[in-house]
């Protein structure tokens, strides 16, 4: 069993800027690099109160002609500090709890592998053992085709690995839509976004979310929490 001290968590992103030139969640320029400011916040956050130490690389600092070689140094330079695994996350999947983040590091400190599946079939986290790094470093990634996850998994076929469960990575506003009407008691984003849409149509929408959200809660029998007048 590994030391937790011999753990180190990566965030892998651009800077909230950049991620929001990339990936427009929100029409609206001003308020779409807001969202991106506490999605990230918030992954830093969970990864700083995870106890081991954190390491954040963006565009500044990453190294490499493509995004494989960027992530791949990337993953090496923290090695290179002396760690035995590396748990990386990106920058875009809101839905990561504290509790997926502490199984992650758990199984890495049991010397497993970990990979976190989105519903697109990419990967939001990936928990490298030092050895198994060394032994996909030279294979070639078909990255960001939706089969990420499968490309990864077939390269463990003779290692452990724990596959952590699956969640939704935003690259749209409809992956935002998808996650409000799935899981319409995610409280937290529900009211943040509520507080940033501004165009007529994401306005629309979200009030419509909210109503679901409260005929959902009250026709359970639920208390939801106190929620101050959004519209």
């Amino acid at each position: 069993m590994l030391d937790r001290g011999s753990i180190a968590i990566l965030l892998f992103s651009f800077s909230p800027e950049r991620s929001a030139r990339e990936k427009t969640w929100l029409r609206n320029r001003g308020k779409n690099i807001e969202l991106h400011q506490r999605v990230h916040k918030r992954i830093k956050c969970l990864a700083r109160r995870a106890g081991v130490d954190f390491f954040h690389i963006d565009e500044g600092q990453q190294l490499g002609r493509d995004f494989q070689d960027r992530l791949w140094n990337a993953v090496e330079h923290v090695f290179n500090q002396g760690y035995r695994a590396v748990l990386t996350l990106g920058g875009d999947t809101p839905t990561l709890t504290h509790i997926i983040l502490q199984r992650s590091l758990n199984q890495l400190q049991c010397e497993h592998n970990v990979l976190g599946p989105s519903r697109d079939g990419g990967t939001y986290l990936i928990g490298f053992q030092r050895a198994w790094f060394l032994n996909i470093r030279h294979h070639q990634i078909q990255w960001h085709a939706g089969t990420d996850f499968d490309q990864l998994l077939s390269l463990l076929t003779q290692e452990e690995v724990w596959i952590a469960p699956v969640l939704s990575d935003w690259d749209t506003f409809t992956d935002i839509q998808y996650q409000l009407c799935q899981q319409p008691a995610f409280w937290l984003w529900r009211v943040i976004i509520s507080d940033l849409l501004i165009s007529s149509c994401e306005i629309t929408f979200v009030r419509s979310v909210y109503r679901k959200v409260q005929n959902l809660v009250f026709g359970l029998g639920m208390r939801a929490p106190p929620l101050r007048q959004l519209f």
